[in-house]
């Protein structure tokens, strides 16, 4: 989990970060055991298991009365930069995020990773919601924008980023 905020009064810029700092690591999930990835998994591809994650996370959201995200290209691009870079790297860390505040001109953002889950839905209902930082970036009623990619890595291993955001 990483969140960074930016507010702006006037023509001044202040960046606070909630959390933990800009070019900290934060809280990253990985799960032990075999690399390879689930049937389900293979046959959906990069794009199903991010597709599975998205709904998962709407789903926990409306669960907990929150507003659905909806999708933002700037994100999107920001999440799959991160989830390319990772499963090269066979790897994970946290981009940072004050490039997306900037470059997608975001007042608050927020990412999560993953690695090693089997489907997008496990990232997101047995990963993510099962850690205090993770699931705050998931539930906060502020983000109404998300990016969100997976990509397999070295072995089948899954790499996921999720990048939330609000203008």
């Amino acid at each position: 989990m990483h969140r960074t905020k930016q507010q702006t009064t006037g023509r001044t810029t202040q960046r606070t970060v909630l959390g933990a700092a800009t070019t900290a690591l934060g809280v990253a999930l990985t799960v032990a055991g075999p690399a390879a990835p689930s049937a389900a998994a293979t046959t959906t591809g990069a794009a199903g298991y991010a597709g599975d994650a998205r709904v998962a996370t709407n789903a926990q959201r409306a669960d907990h009365g929150r507003a659905r995200v909806g999708s933002d290209g700037c994100l999107q691009r920001m999440a799959a930069r991160q989830a390319d870079r990772m499963a090269r790297a066979g790897r994970m860390w946290h981009q940072d995020l004050q490039r997306v505040l900037r470059d997608c001109d975001m007042r608050l953002v927020g990412e999560n990773v993953a690695q090693g889950y089997a489907s997008g839905r496990a990232t997101v209902d047995r990963g993510w919601m099962r850690s205090a930082g993770h699931r705050r970036n998931i539930l906060d009623p502020d983000f109404r924008a998300m990016g969100l990619a997976a990509r397999q890595g070295e072995g089948g291993r899954w790499y996921v980023a999720q990048v939330l955001g609000a203008r």
